[in-house]
């Protein structure tokens, strides 16, 4: 008998549920300013130029990791109060 796991895989990741952080990725529209981005990047690339370096940095940490916190703060200095994530 397998006992079932104690802390299983959280659906959210920071704000964030892990699906929108997912599809924001495969998207072609930035999350915060709905312009057009590429995928697999967190922002486009005015946006990201427009955050600190640190807050730009730390974009690249993993799902589940922080990368819901980093993005936040990115949308915090952006001043992005409705991101643009798809769905």
């Amino acid at each position: 008998m397998v006992a079932p796991a104690e802390n299983p895989m959280p659906d959210t990741c920071g704000p964030y549920p892990i699906a929108t952080l997912v599809a924001s990725l495969k998207s072609s529209k930035c999350p915060a300013c709905g312009q057009p981005k590429r995928q697999r990047h967190s922002l486009c690339y005015r946006c990201y130029k427009a955050v600190k370096p640190e807050t730009a940095s730390n974009l690249y940490t993993p799902i589940g990791s922080g990368y819901g916190d980093a993005l936040k703060a990115a949308f915090d200095e952006l001043q992005v109060t409705e991101p643009h994530f798809p769905g």
